[in-house]
């Protein structure tokens, strides 16, 4: 027996067993069975690495194999999952181009399972958005044809209720011509002359909707230098206007059916000499203005020419309907003695802001 196998007692008392002991060469292991006939031990000792070798070797197999099949694992893992993988990330990618508005975007179908299921239902919420958004395109072409057919039809409308004001006018000035051919023909040639200038006013902005009221009051001065030529001293008139009134926009020949009927009823119903006053402000961004005369209240259709005094007011209250829908107000009445038109607007400029 080798000398430096320890536990030697215990060999000699124990039938069989194995030791693992330190020896000079190294770790080494025996297993000895003892012998009771012939009175012996048989002892097998060998280093404990061989003993151990095929068992590091299974070991070694089993990690290998072991790693062979998480690498085939992760393949198949790999093979499945990725293309699950993608079409999923096809589908996000399908919401954000939903998100952003690109609605003509689709998504291949070829499964019917629950992602082909989920991007059959994202192509049909695709095609009803688009859909939707063609409708609505329509629907703000529609509305524009719309918007542009009425706006002609408002100018059209504004258009031939300008073209009745000069006429009516002129009538006023024929009949005053007449008078004054009969009573002071000298001054006829003033009043022609005055005319003038007014109709150019008319022809001048006849393209306008509407012009600064400044302009507007300058065609009123105009007219009022025909209707003096004719009255003379039996006409007293004050024009005050603010400077912030005079920068409003107003529609063209606002004023002239207000001094005109003033004019015409004053003189029927006010002492000598008839007092006109125009006025304009600028009070909680609407633009006020006044004509008042020192006449009396003719109930309406009780007055002489009652057809051709009525259709100057008509054709006036139209032109702001058209114009200010809702916007506006419009009213003659008597106030303190006064025979008043008011008329309140928006006080507006030519680019549209407030004033």
């Amino acid at each position: 027996m080798p000398h430096d196998i320890p536990a030697v007692g215990e060999m000699l008392t124990k039938d069989h067993g194995i030791v693992k002991y330190q020896a000079r060469r190294g770790i080494r292991m025996a297993a000895y069975r003892r012998l009771h006939e012939a009175g012996l031990v048989l002892v097998v000792e060998m280093p404990l690495r061989e003993v151990l070798a095929p068992i590091t070797a299974i070991q070694r197999v089993t990690f290998l194999v072991a790693g062979i099949l998480l690498v085939l694992v992760w393949c198949a893992v790999y093979l499945i999952a990725n293309p699950l993988a993608r079409r999923i990330e096809d589908c996000q990618n399908l919401t954000r181009n939903l998100e952003a508005g690109h609605f003509d975007r689709r998504l291949p179908v070829a499964s019917r399972d629950e992602i082909g299921s989920l991007a059959r239902g994202l192509n049909s919420l695709a095609e009803t958005l688009e859909q939707n958004r063609h409708d609505l395109e329509q629907a703000e072409q529609d509305r524009r044809r719309m918007e542009e057919a009425e706006r002609l039809l408002v100018e059209s409308r504004l258009q031939t209720l300008r073209y009745q004001i000069n006429p009516h006018f002129l009538f006023n000035v024929v009949n005053s011509i007449d008078a004054l051919a009969h009573e002071a023909p000298e001054r006829v040639h003033q009043l022609v002359r005055e005319l003038a200038r007014y109709l150019r006013f008319s022809l001048q902005w006849r393209e306008e909707s509407v012009v600064p009221l400044q302009l507007e009051l300058e065609a009123i001065e105009s007219y009022l230098q025909v209707e003096k030529v004719r009255f003379e001293d039996n006409l007293e008139v004050q024009v005050g206007a603010s400077s912030e009134a005079r920068t409003c926009d107003v529609p063209i020949l606002l004023l002239q059916p207000l001094v005109e009927n003033a004019i015409k009823y004053g003189m029927e119903t006010s002492a000598r000499p008839l007092r006109l006053k125009i006025s304009a402000v600028v009070a909680n961004d609407e633009l006020h203005l006044e004509v008042a005369n020192s006449g009396k209240w003719v109930e309406p259709g009780t007055g002489p020419s009652k057809k051709q005094t009525r259709l100057g007011l008509e054709n006036l209250r139209k032109r702001l309907e058209l114009l200010y829908p809702e916007r506006h107000t419009f009213n003659v009445g008597e106030v303190d003695n006064w025979i008043v038109g008011r008329i309140h607007l928006p006080a507006e400029n030519a680019e549209g802001r407030r004033i």
